[in-house]
């Protein structure tokens, strides 16, 4: 219910703006009719532009029709994760998380070889490990592991793979010794992690894409760990010159900011 409730709010929103983009759309669907190499490119440039409401309407209704495509069925799972990642209400965050988890499932079930059904998979994992707490945390991590490697097998030049696996070094190693007794207590031997394979990841994912905001900032993050402030700094300095596509990269500039402006004092 809360999806449906979701395409009709987002219809609201920038009204005349959005009437004209949907009425393209289906001028284009109507004299286009084999269009969906169209349509896939359309959906993964509002998604680089970080559109993502735009995006999730749209694939909510091609999915409707198409669902047993693993082209459609990957990309309407990571449109409803990202509309969820900026989702402000934690309640319809954590429905649309568990909605978008589902069809995760359902595209990895449709071809377990593609590497975005893989990664989304992954992520999702990770996600829904942070809403259940800790025990499911540590517990969703090593298939999160799991299916983050596969990805990186399947397609070595897809760098959100790589920052996913520098995330998840990072988050194991930052646990407390209380947390790792706890967990080891319980789910046995943790798996490895290290900062360093943190730094490695992390640095892999900026080989490709060198002006991710994202992957600067946990470069950044990971090196403040290990005390490497230096070229943490560095990296904030980075951060601010480059230009946010979405809230959360905003968001990440802001912090940049405050980091350097804390650091010169």
């Amino acid at each position: 219910m809360i999806i449906q409730i979701e395409k009709l709010k987002l219809c609201t929103l920038n009204n005349f703006k959005l009437i004209n983009f949907f009425l393209y759309i289906l001028f284009f669907n109507i004299y286009f009719p084999n269009h969906l190499n169209d349509f896939l490119f359309t959906t993964d440039s509002l998604y680089e532009q970080g559109e993502y409401k735009k995006t999730f309407i749209l694939l909510s209704d091609e999915y409707e029709k198409s669902s047993n495509d693993v082209r459609i069925a990957f990309r309407y799972a990571r449109s409803i994760f990202m509309l969820a990642n900026i989702e402000k209400n934690i309640h319809k965050q954590n429905e649309l998380y568990y909605y978008g988890f589902a069809k995760a499932q359902e595209a990895l079930l449709l071809d377990t070889n593609n590497v975005y059904s893989n990664f989304w998979y992954a992520s999702y994992l990770g996600k829904i490990g942070q809403i259940e707490g800790f025990e499911k945390s540590i517990l969703n991590s090593y298939k999160m592991k799991e299916y983050a490697t596969k990805a990186i097998k399947l397609d070595p030049d897809f760098s959100p793979s790589y920052h996913m696996m520098g995330r998840w070094h990072y988050e194991l190693s930052s646990l407390n010794f209380f947390e790792k007794i706890f967990a080891e207590t319980i789910y046995g031997e943790l798996p490895n992690s290290s900062y360093d394979q943190a730094v490695s990841f992390f640095e892999k994912a900026l080989e490709i894409e060198p002006k991710n905001i994202r992957y600067n900032f946990w470069l950044a993050k990971v090196l403040s760990a290990t005390n490497n402030n230096e070229k943490a700094i560095s990296l904030h300095k980075r951060i601010v010159n480059l230009e946010s596509r979405d809230t959360e990269e905003a968001e990440i500039i802001s912090k940049s900011k405050k980091i350097i402006r804390e650091n010169e004092r």
